[in-house]
């Protein structure tokens, strides 16, 4: 299910794409094949841009039944392309803008939220056996390079085989049958012309290679070259080189064995890196639909559900009947109450993917798909939390980080909105605009009148308290409890949110300890109780 496995373009299929004995792809027998096609046909000056009638595509594939006499080496697909705005997945997005009146400009891949797709790091040791790329020379594409641990291995280049604008071809490059060991790094840049006055801006730089492991039953198996640092050493990395290689990490190895490397590194779950079990919910989706659910629990702040809700929204598009089924199988009455609103975010965080990043359309979707108030917040906050990560975002996606008023979006949008887009948003301002300073993040909380919106904030404030100081209860309570001189049970809500943060990682004592940390008997009996309804989800 949304596995690609072959790529094929005007200009690789001039020649067929044969892989020598004893190479080959191996489909297990039920294999469901979807052939998707994208076309080009750009304007002048870089196309003729002329109507084409009765277009048809057609592809030809030589399979081999199997048996035990034959004896293949099975082969493991991989694309790698250049963009300027990444967005796995989805191809029509996989392009970058040449400026005008340049002269071989070079394109390289830049690694964002984790995701470099114009650079793979080997994590077994196996061969390189088949490559092949594609650029748009009519639109001025003169190479694209490959390197190997930053040394350039080889240059694919156009050849022009008649005055037709589409009859440029990319010689393949066979029989490669180059070593690589484990952090081994494969890399590509694109080089590109233009000379006309106006910017090329779906430009493409893209490479398919065939690797074959030394052993190919490791991805499911005990494979001693897939190399992962150790945790100690996984957990100081950046947060992009951690979702990479959890990314990397799933397709090799498989979302169970990502999931347990994570339960193992992260004993203590803390929130900063909620993000990562979003990977696995993703990958498990990806093979088992909706049956996914079933392998997630409460480990990272219940994130497997919300990765789960995500990529299902994500993989499905905007279909209300979808998106209502989904919002049926968050509230099977089987699911405790945490688990159901886990899953809701999770739809919040997919519903602003599809809708290009649009809060306020994604927010009106919340409330079109669910009745209940409460979900629906859930839903808002799933949604307002994507806003801020921008895991997946496309070109023109809508996106107002790029404000410099910390106050926007949330208070430029309808007031039933306003408390779940501070509750997201007060982690941004609080690092971007104010540099972790948390009187200048009571301020911002205080700008808002309403006393839901400060709620919200202030509930924000003790999540954000948690990710940057987890080690530390005590310097959360310090700056948490800088609120009660402002108003009634503000400092309550920055502690009671931090303690059930705690919780919720299993980190009771710490916990407890937030809860005793409140002025008044009845503020902690009120923290406690909701300490103790975490536990009790666990």
């Amino acid at each position: 299910r949304g596995r690609e496995i072959f790529a094929v373009t005007p200009d690789m299929a001039a020649s067929p794409i044969e892989f020598e004995e004893p190479y080959g792809i191996f489909l297990p027998k039920g294999t469901s094949i979807l052939l998707g096609v994208l076309f080009h046909n750009p304007l002048s000056p870089f196309g003729p841009g002329e109507a084409y009638k009765d277009v048809s595509v057609s592809i030809i594939m030589d399979i081999q039944k199997d048996s035990p006499a034959i004896q293949k080496k099975p082969l493991e697909y991989y694309r790698m392309h250049i963009d300027d705005i990444s967005c796995p997945g989805v191809v029509e997005e996989e392009v970058f803008v040449v400026p005008a009146n340049t002269e071989y400009f070079v394109k390289e891949g830049e690694d964002r939220n984790g995701l470099n797709p114009s650079r793979y790091t080997f994590l077994r040791s196996g061969a390189l056996v088949y490559m092949l790329s594609h650029l748009h020379p009519w639109e001025g594409g003169e190479k694209l390079d490959v390197f190997m641990n930053g040394k350039q291995i080889t240059s694919f280049m156009p050849v022009r085989t008649s005055s037709e604008l589409w009859s440029w071809i990319i010689p393949h490059i066979s029989s490669v049958s180059m070593r690589v060991n484990p952090g081994d790094v494969l890399s590509i840049t694109a080089t590109y012309s233009n000379p006309n006055p106006v910017p090329i801006v779906g430009a493409m730089g893209m490479m398919i290679f065939y690797f074959a492991p030394d052993d190919p039953g490791a991805a499911s198996q005990n494979n001693n070259d897939f190399v992962l640092p150790d945790g100690k050493k996984f957990r100081i990395l950046s947060l992009a080189q951690k979702y990479g290689l959890i990314k990397e990490m799933t397709q090799v190895r498989g979302f169970e064995e990502a999931r347990d490397f994570l339960r193992r590194t992260y004993p203590d779950e803390p929130t900063d890196d909620h993000e990562l079990i979003h990977v696995i919910g993703e990958a498990a989706f990806l093979e088992l639909g909706y049956e996914a659910f079933d392998i997630c629990d409460s480990f990272f702040h219940f994130g497997c559900y919300h990765g789960v809700a995500l990529e299902a929204v994500r993989q499905n598009g905007y279909n209300e009947k979808v998106l209502k089924d989904l919002v049926g199988v968050c509230l099977d009455p089987s699911n405790n109450r945490t688990i159901a609103l886990s899953c809701i975010h999770g739809i919040g965080h997919g519903l602003m993917v599809v809708k290009g990043y649009d809060l306020v359309s994604s927010y009106q979707d919340c409330d079109s798909i669910l009745e209940d108030e409460v979900d629906r917040f859930f839903c808002y906050n799933g949604a307002s939390m994507e806003s801020v990560l921008r895991m997946y975002e496309r070109n023109n996606a809508l996106n107002s980080l790029y404000s410099e008023d910390p106050y926007y979006p949330c208070d430029s949008i309808p007031q039933k909105y306003r408390p779940a887009c501070v509750r997201e948003y007060v982690y941004y301002v609080r690092k971007v605009f104010y540099e972790y300073d948390t009187d200048k993040t009571i301020a911002y909380c205080l700008y808002f009148a309403s006393q839901q919106t400060r709620q919200e904030c202030f509930i924000g404030m003790g999540s954000a308290m948690t990710q940057d100081f987890f080690e530390q209860p005590e310097r959360i309570i310090k700056e948490c409890n800088k609120l009660a001189q402002y108003g009634t049970r503000y400092n309550l809500f920055c502690l009671q949110k931090a303690a059930t943060n705690y919780a919720y990682a299993s980190q009771f004592k710490r916990a407890e300890m937030l809860c005793g940390a409140l002025f008044k008997e009845g503020e902690q009996k009120d923290c406690l109780g909701a300490v103790e309804y975490a536990k009790s989800t666990l």
